[in-house]
């Protein structure tokens, strides 16, 4: 498996957990 490509997955997670949060907020994320 690809380092990067591991690394961009976390991203994403992390991107989405965020925006679920930001979302809770009443703010917009983008990511």
């Amino acid at each position: 498996m690809n380092k990067n490509s591991h690394k961009k997955d976390r991203t994403f997670m992390y991107g989405l957990r965020y925006c679920l949060i930001c979302t809770a907020n009443g703010d917009s994320f983008d990511f």
